[in-house]
C-alpha cells in the first residue's frame, strides 16, 4: 500500500468482514495482464490511463463477465473523447 487513496481501499478491505476473497496480485508491465484470468474485474485508471482499460472492457463485451470501472480524471472536457467506447459498455 503506497499512497493515501491505495492505504484506504487495503484498510476497507482488510477492516471488514468481506463475503468472498480478494487477490491482489502484481505488478505487471500491463496492468491488465492477468485480466482474462478472473471473472469479475475491478479496473482502475486515472487520466488517459483510461485507455487500456477500455481495452478491457471491449474485449470482454456483454455479461460474461462482472466489470467494474473507476476513472478518475482532471478535467470533465477529457469525457467528450471517451463517451463512445463506454455506450458499448455493458
Amino acid at each position: 500500500a503506497a499512497g493515501d487513496w491505495t492505504k484506504q481501499v487495503y484498510s476497507e478491505v482488510t477492516e471488514t468482514n468481506q463475503l468472498r476473497a480478494c487477490w491482489v496480485r502484481g505488478p505487471y508491465v500491463s496492468p491488465y495482464a492477468v485480466a482474462s484470468d478472473f471473472s469479475h474485474l475491478i479496473l482502475v485508471a486515472t487520466g488517459i490511463g483510461i485507455t487500456p482499460a477500455l481495452g478491457i472492457m471491449g474485449q470482454y463485451k456483454g455479461f460474461s463477465r462482472t466489470k467494474f470501472l473507476i476513472w478518475s480524471i482532471r478535467s470533465v472536457k477529457m469525457l467528450k473523447f471517451f463517451i463512445p467506447p463506454f455506450k458499448d459498455a455493458h
